[in-house]
């Protein structure tokens, strides 16, 4: 095809219409006029031989064939905009960009002080939007460019995702420091004995400690579940309840010594937290700058 053929404003009217699933709305998104969608609709349903869009009691819906066009129709739209918007001589001090970055509360807390104290004296105007996703989610959003990178841990992703390392961290057994367990060797029996606060911040996900259980058939004697890790480990300070967390997030916590932090018998191997950012952002200035900063105050982490 001639690339001169080519135009772009309908893969933005693809895109809209994906987005609102309603004619005059995405007219309105993208600032055209109801006809022009409907004619530039009638335009990408005759390219590609399929409806795209159809009419059921719930509104649009699309099909098939749209919900596979719409990953790279949108990859097509960034990199137009990247060609006409990116800026290599990316100013930190003058920027005013702002990054969606994806954290769970156990980096939010120990990383975003210092994240936020560096921006404030290097980048002034760039600002933050923190995000928690599902580890699913996440891969989707880096995809589709709704967050530019994530802060985690053993996430599966595909090639056109990529990862690097931040800092080594293990799962450690949390009790208060006066805990009856911790006059004795903490066993695999005793660690499954206790009463566990578990973190479950979505459901299905079983990464650090559970999923070694499971693969061994042993299971947790758990008195609650909640979302928050900060919010466990509070409670477990005030109670006789124990619980497995990041040996980093808990030491940072622990400033007076309340806590008895023992590595655990099972699943308590040393892992990697990792960023994650999609290839596409593998040069954008202002990204690698962003990344390299978050980088580097993991190695001062890591720092004896």
């Amino acid at each position: 095809m001639n690339p001169r053929a080519i135009d772009v404003q309908l893969l933005l009217v693809f895109d809209a219409l994906m987005s609102e699933r309603h004619v005059t709305r995405a007219a309105q998104s993208i600032g055209l006029s109801q006809p022009a969608v409907s004619h530039a609709l009638a335009r990408l349903r005759d390219r590609f031989g399929d409806p795209l869009l159809v009419r059921t009691a719930r509104g649009m819906e699309p099909t098939e064939r749209a919900l596979e066009l719409i990953g790279p129709a949108r990859d097509a739209i960034r990199q137009v905009q990247d060609v006409f918007l990116s800026r290599p001589d990316f100013d930190p001090a003058r920027s005013q960009e702002s990054f969606v970055i994806r954290m769970g509360d156990a980096n939010e807390f120990l990383l975003l002080p210092s994240i936020l104290a560096e921006l404030e004296a290097r980048a002034p105007s760039v600002s933050l939007i923190v995000r928690h996703l599902s580890p699913t989610d996440t891969i989707k959003a880096l995809e589709d460019g709704s967050i530019d990178f994530a802060v985690s841990a053993f996430l599966s992703h595909p090639k056109s995702i990529r990862s690097s390392s931040l800092m080594k961290d293990r799962m450690v057994c949390a009790t208060r420091h006066d805990h009856p367990s911790t006059r004795r060797r903490l066993t695999v029996d005793t660690f499954l004995n206790l009463r566990h606060i578990r973190v479950v911040q979505h459901a299905g996900d079983v990464r650090f400690v559970d999923e070694h259980l499971q693969a061994r058939g042993l299971r947790r004697n758990v008195a609650a579940t909640i979302p928050h890790w900060l919010v466990a480990l509070h409670s477990v300070t005030k109670s006789g309840l124990a619980m497995a967390i990041p040996e980093r997030m808990a030491r940072h916590f622990d400033r007076d010594g309340s806590l008895a932090l023992r590595r655990i018998p099972v699943g308590g191997a040393v892992f990697d937290w990792q960023i994650y950012w999609h290839r596409r952002n593998d040069a954008v200035t202002s990204q690698v700058w962003m990344r390299k900063l978050v980088s580097e105050i993991c190695a001062r982490l890591e720092a004896p």
